[in-house]
């Protein structure tokens, strides 16, 4: 699906954060339509899909725990979308795109494909976490599978300064932060919004911190 928003981007000029926000409501409502239609469990009155069979699910590397090979997948991708964007000429591009189309316009770079690639390998990323979502820890389809990830994402990926070796130490203090507000919830009866405020003060604070690293306070002596 992230194809659709960046050929939007490409031929029509409509920025792509919108057209994926508005879409999210899109496959929210297609996949509530499947799961109450073609996809309901025929054994189960709950918008949930049939189990997934065991030779299709990801393995679990430690009884007991949710810790499965989609987590091992992840941190193998992490380095190396680093590489690709560090390293290689179509990171370059997708850098130089990123910090001024029309520079890379004038430079020769063909702008338009590496949009295209850049949401295809997002999509295919993802792709990859919903994977490990479905045959990792719930092993089937149901209507709150994802409890606002995407936002989350947005989150990480700004206090990992967009840098996909950062992105995993954030990604686990914001999981440290969502469980363990669930676990605070049920032993004080603390909100467990408690953890949306902290990962909002969080972001908050980042993009303070960023303000000032591009811009120097002077005081002028008059």
């Amino acid at each position: 699906m992230a194809l659709v928003p960046a050929t939007l981007r490409v031929k029509f000029k409509v920025d792509d954060v919108v057209s994926s926000l508005l879409l999210n409501s899109v496959i929210y409502y297609a996949l509530m339509a499947l799961i109450e239609g073609p996809w309901k469990d025929s054994f189960s009155g709950y918008p949930i899909s049939p189990p997934v069979e065991d030779s299709a699910n990801f393995p679990v590397l430690i009884e007991g725990t949710r810790l499965h090979l989609g987590v091992v997948a992840a941190l193998i991708a992490a380095p190396l979308c680093w590489f690709l964007i560090a390293r290689m000429t179509l990171g370059f591009r997708i850098r130089v795109t990123g910090e001024n189309p029309e520079a890379a316009r004038y430079s020769g770079i063909n702008v338009q494909r590496v949009l295209i690639s850049t949401a295809l390998l997002s999509g295919a990323l993802a792709g990859l976490a919903g994977v490990g979502e479905v045959g990792g820890v719930h092993f089937q389809v149901m209507s709150d599978i994802s409890p606002g990830y995407g936002y989350s994402g947005i989150v990480v990926a700004m206090l990992a300064r967009l840098n996909p070796l950062g992105v995993v130490p954030a990604a686990l203090f914001l999981a440290a932060v969502m469980t363990g507000a669930e676990a605070m919830s049920r032993a004080t009866g603390v909100p467990a919004f408690l953890s949306d405020v902290i990962q909002g003060t969080a972001l908050l604070a980042m993009l303070v911190a960023l303000l000032f690293t591009a811009y120097r306070i002077r005081r002028v002596a008059k």
